[in-house]
């Protein structure tokens, strides 16, 4: 069941891909050679009805892709999540994305309505919630390739970051569609969009661009899972004619909200408890 053997020599690492991505394969293989390797899903799984992040309905949704692609500029799905006395499952995005009330849909389908956004009234979290999805689409995962089936495993909590983490951007202007931007945690600080203001708000050293917007923020790949750690929001120094920022060419880097008081905020605004982010440690439903 062992499809493909490969060394990764810039992370000095070996990756099995295998047929099944399973616990209990992933289990197996690092007990037999340990946690050097990284066990992927082969380029060769069950369809999952995903092609692209703008063609990626599933099942499962997952985060990472764009949405809604019903609208002529659409912005990233962050990660899924559970809300109290919720039908389904929610997703999350960005609050300056989402009107509340508005329908959302991803190739064609509609993946539910904005129920919350903390734009403009929150303290500390641009960001909002929709849904819901049936148990079919729901689940604990980002987009990595059209056939990847890399998980959230666990969720950052309150003050859980240190300045120098490294940190990747999931969202829907990948350039080629694969993998994640990665980059530095850098500084903490507030944020003025316009009169819109923001305290606690993280600034990383990624390139991030229109679009990306409420997209996933989550920690490198490690053995085919992230760590979900916050909610893309912007950027720092604008490059216009490039539409967005890029840290070796004008020293730009992505802002995005905690998770922490993204999942605290959406609650607090809707009189519930604190969102739950689906993860291994938290599935939804």
């Amino acid at each position: 069941w062992i499809r493909e053997l490969g060394i990764d020599p810039r992370l000095n690492r070996v990756e099995v891909a295998v047929d099944e991505l399973t616990d209990v394969a992933v289990e197996q293989l690092h007990a037999r050679f340990g946690d050097t390797i990284v066990v992927e899903q082969s380029g060769n799984p069950t369809p999952t009805g995903c092609s692209n992040r703008y063609n990626c309905i599933g099942p499962p949704v997952r985060a990472g892709i764009a949405a809604p692609t019903n609208s002529a500029y659409p912005c990233s799905l962050g990660f899924l999540v559970r809300q109290t006395y919720a039908p389904g499952t929610g997703w999350l995005t960005a609050g300056h994305c989402a009107s509340v009330g508005a329908v959302w849909h991803h190739a064609g389908v509609s993946i539910g309505t904005i129920r919350a956004s903390c734009w403009p009234s929150c303290w500390r979290s641009d960001a909002a919630v929709g849904g819901w999805l049936n148990t079919t689409y729901a689940s604990y995962r980002v987009y990595r390739t059209s056939i990847s089936n890399t998980r959230v495993n666990i969720v950052q909590v309150q003050n859980g970051d240190n300045l120098g983490d490294q940190v990747c951007l999931n969202g829907r202007r990948q350039p080629h569609d694969q993998g994640f931007r990665c980059g530095m945690l850098s500084e903490i600080r507030s944020v003025d969009y316009g009169g819109t203001w923001f305290v606690d708000m993280r600034y990383a050293t990624f390139s991030s661009w229109s679009g990306d917007s409420g997209g996933a923020v989550h920690s490198p790949l490690t053995n085919s899972m992230v760590n979900a750690y916050g909610i893309q929001s912007g950027c720092e120094n604008l490059d216009r004619s490039a539409d967005g920022c890029q840290p070796g060419q004008n020293d730009g880097r992505g802002i995005y909200s905690h998770i922490y008081w993204v999942t605290r905020e959406l609650g607090e605004i809707q009189g519930l408890p604190y969102l739950t982010v689906c993860s291994v440690s938290t599935p939804c439903p």
